[in-house]
């Protein structure tokens, strides 16, 4: 499910979602 971050948009949506699930 972790994946390299392309975009800025796409590493704030995954910090996002690991703070949600975190």
């Amino acid at each position: 499910m972790y994946s390299s971050c392309s975009s800025l948009l796409m590493c704030t949506c995954r910090i996002v979602s690991l703070w949600f699930v975190g």
